[in-house]
């Protein structure tokens, strides 16, 4: 079969990708030793190598050339590849035997009641759910979903007048071809069961037939193949795909009127675009007066975040997103797209900020839904109850916890079709709204600032650059004496010739060797506070001022080692400056700086930490209004 030739193929392929991974490694570590090599012969050690000819060192180089040539290539046949999979289409059965068993399968476990009480949280999740409560555990790249669905009055009787023993809640909608990972679902404690896949497609071909005849009052046979295949599809539909089974609909309801046929039909157009687009988790419940269904998941960041942004920003966005990765730190701002918070009555948002970092700022709006929104279209303001929305949230700036409420949001997740006169931005009393408004589905989003908590590394830095400071400028101030100088070396760089400025220096104890490897040992302390934990909630500006004076300290020890080796001369007074010590003068300034710098960076940290945490900033903005 043809699943066997493939999966031959892709051992195959496997095998390839292990050579030329053996590849990437093996050049990589030729580009190590060759940068190595080079830098030694073409580096100032005359003193202990011969000086290398030059067709050795350009011939070294053009190897050098070669294998990193090598290595992109290596890494352009591998950048952009799929992960390897199985395909087992031509095994599959045709469509309609499929449908035709998903169907008796749904039907032999589940009555009508219930399929048509499915129905009815499908149109108006809200008119049952009356509560959704959210905790959100922030990741860098995935977040972890603890949610609870308050469900009211669905025990009652349905349409047809039988009672619903068991109820079919739709708890989430992941798009098709998706995983839901670490998926747990219970109420009071006890592990819920979910739709099997065929189950599932059983339902949702039984209701796709339902809405169809409600519109109809029948079901085309050319209108249920196309419904069949859209519903079996594993994967997104494509726009044309879309376009087409849209156009088709249009041709078999464009002679519908009256207001209830109308409505019916925009219902049946979500629900083929959903069935299109997302495939959904269905729970089953025993039905009761009030049911809470828990539902734990991990979901991506890439499907749940995102952010629009200019060139600039989005530049500043790639580059720290490498600094990030580099040195493990955490993302500080997260923008949550909130998909679940139309399908009830009212919705809470809770998160904590992670150990050591506090909510720097928050931001609430609204986001049009995009293709990557996993959203229920179907889901809408259908409803006969007062509608009051709200979207807000606590100040909890300098907090660490974040606390978000909605309430009557349906009204932005319908569709513009969908939405009553009222319920349109400039709609009241008939007329029709502004044409910059936009009438397309809405979720809401929350945006996330966070931040270090003061004091956190940049204090020890402070101390350390102090210390490094007041060592340098004390060195400048008694240059001479320190160094064992004699004559001065501003004597000497007037009169270079006189007697004992060639002399090497004479200095009158040890104590300048231990002043100086001081910062040596102190760079290496500072480096061990960087562990892990606390590194990963440093911000850059963070790791650059601590970077800066690591290196002022190496700096530091080199230059002192040079000089008690009679190694740096005293030169002309250098104009800028206006010193014969240019490079401890420069020295000098970038200590001088970075403690400057560390100690502003911890003021206005303290700072802000203040202002949000003791409530200076809402009691400014509550004395406006």
């Amino acid at each position: 079969m043809r699943w066997k030739k493939k999966n031959k193929k892709n051992a195959q392929s496997t095998r390839a990708a292990r050579v030329v991974r053996m590849m990437r490694r093996s050049l990589t570590l030729a580009i190590a030793l060759l940068c190595g090599l080079l830098s030694y012969l073409v580096g100032p050690f005359d003193e202990i190598r011969s000086e290398p000819t030059a067709k050795l060192v350009l011939s070294i180089s053009a190897l050098l050339l070669v294998a990193l040539i090598l290595r992109f290539c290596f890494t352009l046949n591998t950048a952009g590849k799929d992960v390897v999979r199985v395909d087992l289409k031509d095994a599959r059965d045709d469509e309609e035997k499929l449908a035709k068993i998903a169907i008796r399968e749904f039907n032999q476990r589940f009555s009508h009641a219930e399929a048509i009480r499915l129905l009815e949280f499908v149109i108006d999740p809200s008119s049952y759910i009356m509560r959704i409560s959210e905790q959100i555990e922030l990741g860098d790249e995935a977040y972890v979903f603890k949610t609870t669905q308050t469900l009211v009055g669905a025990d009652e009787k349905g349409v047809d007048g039988n009672e619903v023993k068991r109820l079919l809640v739709p708890v989430l909608t992941p798009r098709k071809g998706e995983l839901v990972d670490n998926l747990r679902i219970s109420t009071d404690d006890e592990v819920v069961r979910t739709l099997s896949y065929r189950e599932t497609l059983g339902a949702l071909l039984t209701l796709g037939r339902i809405m169809v005849e409600l519109v109809l009052d029948e079901c085309p046979e050319a209108l249920w193949t196309a419904l069949q295949r859209e519903i079996l599809r594993e994967s997104v539909a494509k726009s044309g795909d879309k376009t087409e089974m849209s156009q088709l609909l249009d041709g078999v309801t464009n002679t519908l009127t009256s207001t209830e046929s109308l409505f019916l039909r925009n219902f049946l157009h979500n629900f083929v675009y959903d069935a299109q687009a997302i495939f959904p988790i269905i729970a089953v419940v025993p039905a009761d007066r009030e049911v809470k269904i828990k539902v734990g998941f991990t979901e991506d960041r890439t499907r749940i975040a995102g952010r629009q942004s200019g060139i600039p920003v989005g530049l500043w966005e790639w580059c720290y997103s490498y600094i990030r990765s580099s040195f493990g730190l955490v993302r500080r701002s997260h923008m949550i797209r909130l998909s679940r918070a139309t399908r009830a009555q009212s919705y809470h948002l809770r998160t904590e900020a992670p150990e050591g970092m506090y909510v720097y700022d928050l931001g609430l709006g609204l986001a049009e839904v995009s293709e990557t929104d996993s959203v229920q279209i179907s889901s809408s303001n259908y409803t006969h109850r007062p509608i009051d929305p709200r979207w807000d949230c606590a100040d909890t700036r300098g907090l660490t916890y974040v606390h978000a409420y909605g309430r009557d949001l349906d009204v932005v997740g319908g569709p513009a079709h969908l939405l009553s006169q009222k319920n349109i931005p400039g709609g009241a009393n008939g007329t029709p709204a502004p044409a910059e408004v936009s009438l397309r589905p809405h979720i809401p989003s929350l945006t996330i600032e966070l931040r270090e908590k003061p004091p956190g590394l940049i204090f020890v830095i402070v101390l350390l650059s102090a210390y490094l400071m007041a060592l340098t400028l004390g060195v400048g101030y008694w240059h001479d004496l320190i160094f064992g100088l004699s004559p001065s070396s501003r004597f000497c760089a007037e009169f270079p010739a006189a007697a004992g400025c060639d002399a090497a220096p004479n200095p009158q104890s040890y104590w300048a060797t231990i002043l100086f490897g001081v910062p040596a040992i102190i760079s290496g302390w500072l480096v061990s506070r960087f562990t892990s934990e606390s590194v990963s909630r440093i911000s850059v500006s963070t790791l650059a001022v601590a970077a800066w004076f690591v290196v002022n300290s190496v700096a530091a020890m080199v230059l002192a080692a040079l000089k008690l080796a009679n190694r740096l001369a005293t030169v002309e007074a250098f104009p800028l400056l206006a010193t014969h010590q240019p490079l401890w003068s420069l020295l000098m300034v970038s200590s001088c700086a970075c403690a400057v710098m560390a100690t502003l960076l911890l003021f206005l940290r303290v700072r802000r930490y203040r202002r949000r945490s003791t409530g200076v900033l809402k009691r400014k903005f509550v004395s406006k209004d």
